[in-house]
């Protein structure tokens, strides 16, 4: 028997057959039904990096105004369209059961060949105890991305061997894919693309690997361009390789545990090592199976020893990459960490065992091949099959049914659609409260990231503080910073209306939850009123005139907002931290740091027209205040922008009307063009060769070699 990668071959008789494409299918619908069963109900799923609610907001990245941030941004979008178009509610679990779903599918076919060894591989990839940690987290995209990286792999390796440019091209469309998924996949698949160089090294790899590296950039454009000279809108440094560090006790348990597909920074429950008698006897017997499948498949030959030699290097090179800065490759790993344009996304070094998940998955299908097919009897086959199959199951357990109920769909309180209601629709923002990322409340039952943003219908200003022990916050946002500064001197300000006015705060909404009652201050401020009150949330009005844009009257130095002005401690927010100095109450510190004098009142300058154009209507001359983050790029006309004290933009112009745009939005639409054209190109072009090779099989007295078995 010739065993191959080619599609149209394979190892078995009834792999033609549509009954085993049936159970194919059916194994890994059931794998995938069998944990999101719970799920499928009327309510709202929480999960620590995964919210959706009643008001999705299309993603705010698509502009480039986030310090050109990208990352992820198709994934988000195509996230948002979905849910515009079925429902945001049934997102919440459609994306976890389209990945689960997809990894038993697409990794068994990376393997091809037999029924046993496809649905073996396919079940081991989409259940263990690395997909459990990432569903249980909330990483939808990074899972997607994770169930198409066997056809990523299959693509490689089939371009490896193929001929003409156009087929040696189209992993650009996987590893692109992947991409807008998750960055991370960038360096899983430089890794897989490293370990292809070193088990068969030759100038002709190393060449269409480089060239193919070249074009994946290309049509990564949206990502690379818009984020060039742009000052990133977090900090990533060494603090977050400590955060994020892979968890073992020790050396040899930190190895140990990554080899068993553990090792997630961040636990909530019991991990299935913790939660199932005699897990690691089940975790060994993988192992076993899996040691068996590479001796067979290596002494197959063939692609079915190409694969082989790729997944166990990947898998090697993924374990040790999991290990982040604390194992053997530590100090190149910092360094890279340090040094290397993107790399830093890899902060959390365990998402690399996603290589070392796909190694065993595609191993244990080979062994579980070998088990099968090495049984003469038809009742010992079907024995070794269901106890094959029943093994990765036995990983991972836990993760089926809601993982055993833990995780269940949830409602937001009543109180929160009343408040939604009272606020309505409208330009102006809402200023959430407790200032935190991450907190839990009564509905959610776990911390998970602040689902505020999802749950009104105006845009919300919500805490970017991620609190993790060393990293108080990576965000650079100078907003934040000021804000934070007001809510340390909360118990002092009698006008906070008047101070968040500038970013265009209507409405201060706090929910009673976490350390909600430190701001119990905003009781005692004059500009704002208490319009609802209930046990879960409380929403405050600002009485001050809020428009964006605003004109302030000639002469008048702007952006303190107010009493601002009188603190006895200023923040000074020229860099990217709060920085406190003590001076004179009513001092005005300096031309960077304007202050608008108590009483001002600011007038309507226009209205905006997109979250990247303003048009200013003619007025008085002076100061125009956005309520836009401050960000070089605004133009008015030729005018350049003046960073405001409290982080807003402003500019000082004269009566006539003018438009205000965003000037880097020119560059985000040109990553877009490039990217889409690229990927575009590649497409086409695979497809017309595909479309030649066809027509030229298909012609009268062509070579038509017989399919072998």
């Amino acid at each position: 028997m010739t065993d191959s990668l080619d599609s149209s071959r394979v190892g078995e008789g009834d792999e033609t057959s549509q009954w085993a494409a049936v159970a194919r299918v059916a194994v890994a619908a059931a794998a995938a039904l069998a944990v999101c069963a719970p799920l499928l109900q009327d309510g709202w799923l929480f999960l620590l990096d995964w919210n959706r609610g009643p008001h999705v907001p299309p993603p705010p990245t698509l502009w480039g105004l986030d310090g050109g941030l990208t990352a992820a941004l198709p994934f988000s979008l195509a996230a948002w369209a979905l849910g515009e178009l079925i429902g945001h509610s049934v997102l919440g679990w459609l994306p976890i059961a389209a990945g689960l779903f997809g990894a038993g599918l697409s990794a068994g076919a990376l393997v091809e060949g037999p029924r046993t060894r496809r649905v073996a591989t396919g079940l081991l990839y989409a259940v263990n105890p690395f997909v459990f940690d990432r569903v249980f987290a909330g990483h939808v995209a990074f899972l997607l991305a994770y169930s198409l990286l066997p056809l990523a792999v299959r693509s490689l390796l089939r371009a490896e061997e193929a001929d003409g440019v156009a087929a040696r091209l189209r992993p650009v469309l996987w590893i692109t894919l992947l991409v807008a998924l998750a960055p991370h996949f960038a360096w899983l698949v430089a890794a897989v693309c490293a370990v292809m160089i070193a088990t068969r090294p030759s100038r002709r790899t190393a060449a269409w690997l480089a060239g193919l590296a070249a074009v994946v950039v290309v049509a990564n454009a949206y990502l690379v361009l818009p984020a060039i000279g742009r000052p990133p809108p977090v900090e990533v440094g060494a603090a977050d390789l400590a955060a994020y560090r892979t968890t073992g006790d020790g050396p040899v348990a930190l190895v140990g545990n990554v080899a068993g597909l553990h090792g997630f920074w961040r636990q909530e429950i019991p991990l299935p090592k913790d939660d199932v008698p005699g897990w690691p006897l089940f975790w060994a017997a993988v192992v076993v199976v899996a040691g068996t499948g590479a001796a067979r498949g290596w002494r197959t030959g063939g692609p079915t020893r190409r694969l082989v030699a790729v997944a166990a290097g990947s898998g090697a090179l993924g374990l040790l990459f999991a290990l982040g800065d604390q194992g053997p490759a530590g100090a190149a790993y910092r360094w890279l960490f340090d040094n290397l344009p993107g790399f830093e996304v890899t902060r959390e070094p365990q998402k690399f065992a996603a290589l070392l998940a796909l190694a065993y998955a595609v191993l244990f299908g080979l062994g579980a091949e070998a088990l099968v097919a090495g049984t003469r009897r038809p009742a010992g086959r079907l024995l070794w099959t269901g106890a094959l199959l029943v093994l990765p199951v036995a990983t991972a357990p836990t993760m089926f049914w809601g993982f055993g109920g833990r995780v269940e769909v949830s409602r937001y309180p009543a109180s929160w659609a009343e408040a939604d209601w009272i606020m309505g629709d409208g330009a102006e923002r809402i200023l959430f409260l407790p200032w935190h990322q991450y907190l839990s409340f009564p509905f959610t039952e776990r911390i998970v990231a602040n689902p505020a943003p999802f749950a009104f219908r105006r845009d919300v200003i919500a805490g970017d503080n991620v609190e993790l022990p060393g990293i108080r916050t990576a965000s650079r946002s100078i907003r934040s910073a000021y804000l934070e500064f007001l809510y340390s001197q909360g118990r002092s300000l009698t006008s906070f209306g008047q101070l968040v006015a500038p970013h265009g705060v209507r409405f201060v909404v706090v929910a009673k939850t976490a350390d909600w009652e430190q701001y119990r201050w905003l009781d005692a401020q004059r500009d704002l009123e208490k319009v609802l009150d209930r046990d879960e949330i409380a929403v405050y009005r600002s009485t001050v005139p809020v428009v964006a844009p605003a004109r302030v009257p000639v002469g008048v130095r702007v952006a303190d907002w107010g009493e601002y002005a009188g603190l006895s401690e200023v923040a000074d927010l020229s860099g990217t931290a709060v920085r406190v100095r003590r001076e004179a109450p009513g001092r005005v510190r300096s031309p960077a740091v304007p202050t608008l004098p108590a009483g001002t009142v600011a007038q309507a300058a226009g209205e905006r027209r997109s979250p990247v154009r303003y048009r200013l209507s003619a007025g008085q001359p002076g100061w125009v205040v956005l309520g836009e983050q401050f960000d070089a790029s605004w133009r008015a006309g030729d005018r350049e922008p003046v960073r405001l004290a409290g982080g807003v933009t402003g500019f000082e112009v004269g009566a006539a009307p003018m438009d205000v745009r965003f000037g880097h939005w020119s560059v985000v639409r040109a990553s877009y063009a490039v990217s889409i054209a690229t990927v575009a190109f590649v497409a086409l072009a695979g497809l017309g060769a595909r479309r030649k090779s066809r027509n030229g099989r298909l012609a009268p007295g062509s070579d038509r070699r017989p399919k072998t078995d």
